[in-house]
């Protein structure tokens, strides 16, 4: 079987190198019976807990269609090497909570000022704009007074997964397994490619 540290590890790699393969992820739901798909970025990961996370604003369709239906896939690919790892499981939403405090304290700047959005995320617009107040677009100097004003707006993604698809593309033959993760418990069966 393939070692479960190996499959991890990269995530946690990914964690600290924004270029890792790993970092973003395409992250799908279903809202009324029809398929969601997003590329996302991951921000944390646990494998004690069996979960990972990604950031996005509180008024965006994800947040309604994950209340109403949490359940989720995550596909993860690394071109160069092959290997595709995909998660199912349930994500819960944290918002102004400890966690969001914690976690919003840790941003950079630059990642605090994407909650500052005057519109929600896909919200109709009349003409272009760059959902950015004037004020945080060009001149950073502004930016610390107005930047926790943004925190009304973040949200973390938590994805809590009981299932890891892995599967690894080679010439010499596919390899393919899966863990199911139950409690304190890790069962692993090979599938077939």
């Amino acid at each position: 079987m393939i070692d479960l540290e190996f499959i991890i590890n990269p995530l946690l790699e990914a964690l600290r190198i924004s270029s890792h393969p790993y970092r973003l992820f395409s992250f799908s739901n279903s809202s009324n019976n029809t398929p969601k798909n997003r590329t996302v970025v991951l921000r944390d990961f646990s494998k004690k807990e069996n979960y990972f996370d990604f950031h996005t604003d509180v008024r965006s369709p994800k947040v309604k269609e994950l209340q109403a239906n949490p359940a989720f896939e995550a596909l993860f690919y690394d071109k160069e090497n092959r290997i595709q790892l995909r998660f199912n499981g349930q994500a819960s939403i944290h918002h102004q909570n400890n966690e969001t405090k914690k976690r919003w304290e840790t941003l950079s700047l630059s990642s605090r000022r994407c909650y500052l959005a005057p519109y929600a995320p896909s919200e109709i617009l009349d003409e272009y704009h760059c959902n950015l107040p004037e004020k945080a677009r060009f001149d950073e100097k502004d930016l610390p007074s107005i930047i926790d004003e943004g925190y009304e707006h973040f949200t973390i993604i938590r994805c809590h997964f009981d299932q890891l698809d892995y599967l690894e593309l080679k010439y010499s033959g596919h390899i393919r397994c899966q863990f199911s993760f139950k409690k304190n418990t890790v069962e692993s069966r090979w599938i077939a490619p």
